[in-house]
This record gives C-alpha cells, sequence and structure tokens, in this order.
C-alpha cells in the first residue's frame, strides 16, 4: 500500500511539473525531513548537470549553518537527465544505490551531521544495503533550473540509521 501511494505520488508530481514553455525562477532551496526533523539545506544549495562520453552526471549539494550537509551523487548512462522517476534498489560493492538494469546507472546520497575526522566518522550516513528503495523525482528541468523531491535511508559507521523524506529541491542549474 504504502509503495502505491509513492508511485501515485510520483505521477502526480510529474503531472504537475513545469511546462515545456515556461523557465521558473529557481528558489535555490533544499529541504528534507531528516529523522522527524525538519531541516533547510539551502546554504551553497547548487545542482550540476555535466555529460562525460555516456553517462550523463547529476550532483545536488546543500548545507546549514549547523554544519549538517546533504550530497544526491545521480549518474545515468546512455540517456539525459531528464523529467522523470528514478528509484533505486540494490547497492553494490562501493554503497552506490544501482538503478534497476534497465537505467543503467547508479546514485549516492550522503548526509552529514557534524565535522569529520578520523575519530568522528560516524557523523557521515551514507547509502545503505537491503534499505528501503531511494528515489530522486524529476518534476522539472530546463536550461537554468531543476525542481523535484527524494527520499532515503542512510547508515553510518554505527549502523545508526536515519530516514530523509519530504526531500524537495528548486535549484539553479550551473
Amino acid at each position: 500500500m504504502k509503495n502505491a501511494f509513492l508511485l501515485v505520488s510520483c505521477i502526480l508530481l510529474l503531472l504537475a511539473g513545469c511546462k515545456k514553455k515556461e523557465d521558473p525562477k529557481p528558489k535555490n532551496t533544499i529541504t528534507a525531513t531528516v529523522s522527524g526533523v525538519d531541516e533547510d539545506l539551502s546554504v551553497n544549495a547548487s545542482a550540476f548537470v555535466s555529460k562525460t562520453n555516456s553517462l550523463n552526471h547529476l550532483l545536488i549539494e546543500g548545507a546549514n549553518d549547523k554544519g549538517k550537509q546533504l550530497s544526491i551523487d545521480l549518474q545515468v548512462q546512455d540517456r539525459e537527465i531528464a523529467k522523470g522517476v528514478y528509484t533505486f534498489h540494490t547497492i553494490d560493492n562501493t554503497g552506490s544505490i544501482l538503478i534497476p538494469a534497465s537505467f543503467k546507472g547508479w546514485m549516492t546520497m550522503r548526509y552529514i551531521v557534524g565535522p569529520l575526522s578520523p575519530t568522528t566518522m560516524n557523523n557521515l550516513y551514507g547509502s545503505i544495503t537491503n534499505g528501503t528503495p531511494s528515489s530522486i523525482v524529476v518534476t522539472c528541468i530546463t536550461d537554468n533550473n531543476i525542481k523535484g523531491t527524494f527520499y532515503s535511508e542512510l547508515r553510518n559507521m554505527d549502523n545508526v540509521i536515519i530516514a530523509v523524506y519530504n526531500g524537495n529541491f528548486d535549484l539553479e542549474l550551473r
């Protein structure tokens, strides 16, 4: 039931996305609920799209004034980053969440809750094995703007799992 609700929600978001002739001014915001706490990660929020040979790459990054940082790295082979749903189910041995075989790509999400050093690596949460599926939904992409939603579960070195959900981004593409 939960998966059906998420699928219907994603489809509705796609239908409600930006119109082709519209090039909305981005808000340059990233927000998410992390383990029940609403976080605004809009400090230095950015999005980059690049292409190298057959690999298309989307990098989304943001932070807040409390030292928390989020990065989402989506890489897709043989197709452009476009409006659509990118859902990931399995993990390879590098910790990257693999897109189903039809997509030929992967995603890595990281969330940092404080300074990192050899003794504080548990402040880094990353993609996990056998977790709930992770997803990025691109609802609008133009030459200058990308909008969408995301969710995932992430784990640190102490095996503490955090839920990142209700994620939204509205960013200028650079």
